[in-house]
């Protein structure tokens, strides 16, 4: 699949991530569950700007996380975190 296409057929990171935080505050505040559709677009773009907050957040790995990946490809430290950051980067650069 190109990378394009990726974009266009799938659901984007921020997107997803802002739809359960959404759903996970709700149930925890009202014990129900709330449809993504049924909110306001005010409320979309504040749990949209969570969602962004909390992938940034991420786009620094632990070294826990660095070292997994160097153990799951075999590469050096470095070339892992560059690719996590630029998976986390492309996240944030969708929908834009």
């Amino acid at each position: 699949m190109a990378y394009e296409e990726a974009f266009e057929t799938a659901a984007n990171m921020v997107e997803r991530v802002a739809r359960a935080i959404c759903e996970n505050n709700h149930r925890a505040i009202f014990g129900t569950s709330v449809s993504w559709e049924g909110i306001s677009a005010e409320t979309m773009e504040h749990f949209r700007s969570v969602a962004r907050a909390a992938l940034a957040a991420m786009r620094e790995p632990t070294d826990a996380m660095a070292y997994a990946g160097s153990e799951t490809f075999g590469g050096g430290h470095e070339d892992e975190t560059r690719c996590y950051q630029a998976m986390i980067d492309a996240a944030l650069a969708e929908g834009l």
